[in-house]
């Protein structure tokens, strides 16, 4: 049941029937849906609010952020330290300080300029080009509602009639709170207001290549409980009608902005607050300023379960904490938190980002300078090995609705102990990731729903009829790593990680080419299991015109055969591969007599890398040339009598 009334409401089920109660409008809308599944009704649901845009690819990478970067050289200095103890990076997110901050609380504070501060970051066109060429880097900014009085921009949006108002007529003046300065609002329940704005202000940034607008404090934090608005239809001007609204109408303006101009470039938001259907407008959502404690993780991890039933998909934390004064161990034992959060994040965060209060300079926010090193690089590029698989549930959730992150209840519904838990993820259909957020812990215990298992990185087989594992280590040769399980029959598209690579396209500093190896990691099963890759060109919007290609990958475990089909890819989009090498990662322990592709037998593995060979004592690797990307291919691996299975 949806209850499409956006004032505040009050749901009351000790009551049978239960109350419902809403606190402003005229209208109750309310939407019923049935369905078998929760998966049923989420897509029901989103079929009427709308489904979730494609970020930019890089998106689904590491954006590393801070409050915040006082100057180029500094931001320099993080994302060049990063690259060099070979961790990807894909953006940097600039706070504050990029239009100039907050240096007084007065009339004329630099709140709602807009605009670069160029005596801290001169030439900002030429800067974010040379950050694209030379580090593959794209830059999302903050920005806010509020003006402060002193600046011209005030005035200016005054003449216009596009600022709240007070009863009088003249602007909402906002002194009581002043931590940003004093002054006004954009009212965005006004179209013309957020069509101004964003001509004047926002698109000379998309221009010159601002990849994504980080929309803070729309709830909105500060406002006049008196104000008068435009009104989003007639006669709803007064602010208990906009509040709940605000920040959805703030996207909406961002979006049709877009439109307006035939941006290419595809729209990504990330907000504090929004509303139903956000999604539709490229608006994901993270959850504030929050405290530096495991506690306030644990609750983010519910939160997000209730995000992904209620349709947001994109959706992450300050990793690591925002507040790290309010960090309640010892000084030293924050590389412990911030190791454990960091890999947490980067299983189920999107964007996995970095985030903390540094305007003292005091403290280190990306992983390459706090925490386990080592280990906050090994989960990064986990996270990037899954990119491609990340992707294309987001062209799933595009498509049908799908949650991209959903509650692991999705993987047994009639399971009562899946229900409510948090701390326990599917990642699409195929994986299931175990998020830890006590201190001190070495182990953890696991619940592993019905059904068949392996272990995604030692390939070890579980078989499950819904049961507690006990002590699942966290540790693995010194590094600290998250239980993470691939159903039988998983089929998951990779990328190859390295230490040159470092974006979530595979390229390397100093190149373009973005590489066309088709890599898989096969979880072999008896039973027929499919997956679809969807691929497109990762950066523009021509996937909504149809820009897009679809391969879809089979498998099935026959007594002595394991058949691999790639079926011949689907549709194209600008720079799609005509060929691509092939590299198939299968969980196997048995031994292999013999491989063959299209019927031909593949050679063992020369000093050229290509052929088939065993990476350790149950992983096969069969790595392909070229082949042609529209045309159907079957790889067919043949074992050894004795090893039948």
């Amino acid at each position: 049941m949806f209850l499409d009334n956006s004032y505040p409401q009050n749901w009351d089920f000790q009551h049978d029937p239960f109350k419902v109660g809403v606190n402003g409008g005229d209208d109750l809308r309310f939407y019923v849906r049935v369905g078998d599944s929760l998966a049923d009704l989420r897509r029901g649901y989103m079929q009427l609010v709308g489904k979730p845009l494609i970020p930019n690819r890089k998106l689904f990478g590491l954006w590393v952020s801070e409050f915040g970067y006082d100057d180029w050289a500094e931001l320099d200095g993080v994302s060049q330290s990063l690259q060099k103890n070979a961790f990807p990076l894909d953006g940097m997110v600039m706070d504050l300080q990029w239009f100039g901050g907050i240096r007084d609380n007065s009339d004329n504070s630099s709140m709602g300029k807009l605009a670069w501060d160029e005596s801290h970051f001169p030439e900002p066109a030429a800067k974010l080009k040379q950050l694209a060429q030379d580090q593959h880097l794209g830059v999302m900014l903050i920005e806010e509602s509020y003006i402060s009085k002193g600046l011209p921009e005030h005035q200016k949006l005054h003449d216009k009639g596009f600022l709240v108002k007070q009863l009088d007529g003249q602007p909402v003046y906002l002194a009581k709170k002043p931590w940003w300065g004093k002054g006004g609002m954009l009212d965005w329940s006004n179209p013309a207001a957020g069509a101004f704005w964003h001509d004047w202000k926002r698109q000379p940034l998309v221009e010159m290549g601002v990849m994504g607008h980080w929309t803070d404090l729309g709830e909105p934090m500060d406002f006049a409980a008196d104000g008068v608005y435009h009104g989003f239809s007639p006669g709803k001007t007064r602010h208990a009608d906009v509040h709940n609204l605000y920040n959805l109408l703030w996207h909406r303006s961002i979006f049709d902005g877009y439109q307006r101009h035939h941006h290419a470039q595809r729209p990504f938001m990330l907000s504090r607050a929004g509303g139903a259907g956000m999604q539709r407008y490229g608006a994901g959502m993270w959850s504030g300023d929050i405290p530096a404690r495991l506690k306030n993780l644990a609750s983010h991890l519910n939160a997000q379960m209730q995000m992904s039933l209620s349709g947001v998909d994109y959706f992450g934390s300050d990793t690591g904490g925002f507040y790290r004064n309010s960090f309640d161990g010892k000084p030293e034992d924050y590389d412990q938190l911030y190791t454990r959060w960091f890999a947490v994040s980067a299983l189920i965060d999107l964007p996995l980002r970095p985030h903390a209060d540094n305007v003292c300079n005091c403290y280190q926010t990306a992983p390459d300078k706090v925490g386990d090193i080592a280990s906050n690089r090994a989960n990064t590029r986990l996270r990037y090995e899954l990119i491609p698989y990340y992707y294309a549930l987001a062209h799933r959730a595009y498509r049908q609705g799908d949650p991209i992150i959903a509650p692991v209840i999705y993987a047994d519904e009639a399971d009562p102990i899946l229900r409510g838990m948090g701390a326990q993820k599917l990642i699409g259909d195929s994986l299931l990731a175990a998020l830890e957020t006590r201190s001190d812990s070495k182990t953890m215990r696991v619940y592993l729903p019905k059904g068949e298992w392996f272990d995604y990185h030692s390939h070890a087989w579980q078989s499950s009829k819904g049961e507690w594992l006990e002590d699942v280590p966290l540790f693995h040769d010194k590094l600290y790593r998250l239980p993470l399980y691939a159903r039988a029959g998983a089929i998951i598209p990779l990328l190859e990680v390295g230490d040159g690579s470092v974006d979530a396209f595979g390229r390397k500093l100093g190149s373009m080419e973005k590489p066309a190896l088709l890599k898989l990691k096969v979880f072999p099963h008896r039973q027929a299991s499919t997956f679809t890759l969807y691929e497109d060109d990762g950066e523009t919007t021509a996937y909504t015109q149809g820009k897009a290609r679809t391969t879809r990958i089979r498998q099935q475990r026959d007594a002595d055969l394991q058949h691999v089909w790639i079926e011949a890819a689907q549709g194209d989009y600008q720079g799609a591969p005509a060929q691509r090498e092939v590299q198939l990662v299968l969980a196997e322990i048995a031994q292999v007599a013999a491989v063959l592709v299209d019927g031909k037998p593949v050679p063992a593995a020369d000093k050229s890398g290509f052929g088939w060979q065993r990476s350790n004592s149950n992983t096969l690797s069969v790595r392909l040339p070229a082949l042609a990307a529209k045309q159907a291919h079957h790889v067919e691996i043949r074992y050894a009598a004795q090893e039948k299975k």
